[in-house]
C-alpha cells in the first residue's frame, strides 16, 4: 500500500492523467491508433466487468437452488 501512494504523489506531482487506461509511452503515437487502443481497451474492462458479474449472478442461484430457496 506504501508503494500505491508514493507511485499516485509521484503522477500528482508530475502532473500526469489519472486513468487507468492511459499510457505514458503511447503519446507519441498516432491519434487515430491511440483512440483504437483506447476503445479496445475499455472494451476490454466491459467484457471483463460483465463476466465477473455473470459468474456471480450464477453462484447466487446455484446456492438458492441449494438452500432450497
Amino acid at each position: 500500500m506504501a508503494t500505491a501512494a508514493v507511485l499516485a504523489f509521484n503522477m500528482l506531482i508530475q502532473g500526469a492523467p489519472i486513468s487507468p487506461m492511459w499510457n505514458p509511452d503511447a503519446q507519441s503515437q498516432d491519434p487515430t491508433e491511440l483512440l483504437a487502443r483506447t476503445l479496445q481497451n475499455r472494451v476490454g474492462v466491459a467484457l471483463a466487468i460483465a463476466a465477473i458479474l455473470a459468474l456471480a449472478f450464477m453462484r447466487a442461484g446455484r446456492r438458492e437452488r441449494m438452500l432450497g430457496g
